[in-house]
C-alpha cells in the first residue's frame, strides 16, 4: 500500500507541474507535505538541494478523490 507520493506523482495527480509542487511545498502553500533544504545554495546550485515528504492521505483529502480511483480513471 502506497503511503506517500513522489513530487512527480503528486504533480500528475494534481494536474500541475513538478516545479509548481516543489515551490508550493517550499513556501508552505499546501495543507499537506513538507520541504526541507538539505544543502545551502551555491553559485553553481542557486536553489540548493531540497527533500520532499508528501503523505498520500492528506493529498487525497485535498483533491477529493483517492489516488487509486484517479489512476483507474486516468487509464481509461
Amino acid at each position: 500500500m502506497k503511503i506517500k507520493l513522489s513530487v512527480k506523482e503528486c504533480a500528475e495527480f494534481m494536474n500541475k507541474s513538478q516545479p509548481y509542487i516543489r515551490k508550493g511545498l517550499r513556501n508552505k502553500r499546501f495543507p499537506f507535505g513538507s520541504a526541507v533544504q538539505t544543502k545551502e545554495p551555491t553559485p553553481e546550485n542557486p536553489e540548493g538541494n531540497w527533500d520532499y515528504h508528501i503523505p498520500l492521505i492528506p493529498v487525497e483529502q485535498y483533491m477529493g478523490i483517492s489516488y487509486e480511483e484517479w489512476l483507474k480513471i486516468k487509464r481509461v
